[in-house]
């Protein structure tokens, strides 16, 4: 039987298949009243709640979507802020390797 001509109950796609029994009169995971959401939560009110943000250089308030302080230019929204830099221990180490390496390539 060619692939068009199979039943749709013979499709992989699952929702095909709820959608064929539901023409059948089958009902399949139905959901109870319990089961829906009852809103957002209230660490989500206290995080999104604000339509602002504030320049982590600068200080401006900017909107939430602002990707750019138009005060400053720093980047700013999820990710951004001063950046560390290379930690201390790593410089000294790749300086000692370097010399470790170099030691070695001469003798």
């Amino acid at each position: 039987m060619p692939a068009d001509e199979r039943p749709l109950d013979d499709m992989p796609d699952t929702a095909i298949q709820k959608r064929a029994a539901a023409r059948r009169g089958q009902v399949i995971e139905r959901t109870t009243p319990d089961e829906f959401d009852d809103g957002p939560s209230d660490d989500d009110l206290d995080k999104f709640s604000s339509v602002t943000q504030t320049c982590w250089r600068c200080g401006t308030e900017l909107y939430d979507d602002a990707t750019v302080c138009w005060n400053c230019q720093a980047t700013v929204g999820p990710g951004s802020g001063p950046t560390r830099g290379t930690p201390i221990w790593a410089i000294v180490l790749g300086i000692i390797l370097a010399g470790v390496i170099a030691f070695w390539a001469i003798f």
